[in-house]
């Protein structure tokens, strides 16, 4: 039975990356928003919007396959099961691996590749953990999941590393529906982003000082490691089958904001 060493290991990296979220609005120079929508496009007006916190945090992930798992950052795979890879960089394998193992363990009769998606935060990951923790405790939050079929993971396989990343930005990871989240959530006892509320697509302002007022509503964070209090990053907007998904961060528009853009 194949286990993950049996991939190249860059490719393996690159196929189980988070695809990039874009912002809301248009980013121009020096990290100023424009009043055009990114990519021209928005929410359709009755379509259901679910809005989750965004965490200020670092990106973890988790493969599972064939029982075996490696965990990962954003950018690069730093451990792999029984110590094969090991960097403990920002904390991530300490907080992420006691579920892995569970994970590797439950999974391991299963032929297609999962891939969790958490958020892990608090401890020294950012200038903004305090927000979240009053003693650098780490903590993480489960923000998406995707399976992808054995016939799928050979075909990926075969391409050269460019295309595997195109594949990867355009769609091409199968992300499990909210329904199905919330079930694996429940199973595995572990909390998720911090789901807020969900709105209808005219809901979703369009103009710069619009959103800006409509993200106040969502200052506080509900992800509260063991802090009284703190402050959220700003939120995540998607439909339901996240074809079309956008952050909306509070630092960006308060930037934007107070250079005179809105």
């Amino acid at each position: 039975m194949k286990n993950l060493s049996f991939f190249d290991l860059q490719k393996l990296n690159s196929m189980t990356k988070y695809p990039s979220i874009l912002t809301y609005h248009e980013l121009g120079d020096k990290g100023m928003l424009q009043e055009s929508l990114c990519e021209n496009k928005g929410f359709d007006e009755n379509e259901e919007v679910y809005i989750h916190e965004k965490i200020d945090g670092t990106n973890g992930r988790i493969i599972v396959y064939n029982g075996d798992y490696m965990i990962g950052s954003r950018e690069d795979i730093l451990y792999a099961k029984g110590d094969r890879i090991i960097n403990p960089t920002l904390g991530i394998v300490d907080t992420l691996k006691p579920f892995a193992d569970k994970l590797c363990l439950d999974l391991i009769s299963k032929d297609h590749m999962y891939i969790i998606f958490s958020e892990v935060y608090g401890g020294n990951v950012t200038k903004a953990s305090k927000q979240y923790t009053n003693s650098k405790k780490w903590s993480s939050r489960l923000f998406d999941v995707c399976v992808i079929k054995p016939e799928i993971i050979e075909k990926v396989m075969d391409m050269n590393r460019e295309k595997i990343a195109s594949w990867r930005d355009n769609g091409g990871q199968l992300f499990i529906p909210e329904y199905d989240l919330k079930n694996f959530a429940n199973m595995y006892e572990v909390k998720r982003v911090p789901f807020l509320t969900v709105v209808n697509g005219i809901d979703v302002p369009m103009s710069l000082s619009k959103t800006y007022e409509f993200l106040s509503y969502f200052e506080n964070s509900k992800a509260i490691i063991n802090s009284e209090s703190g402050k959220s990053e700003g939120i995540v907007v998607r439909n339901k089958d996240r074809s079309m998904i956008r952050k909306i961060r509070f630092e960006d528009y308060e930037k934007t904001k107070k250079r005179g853009g809105f």
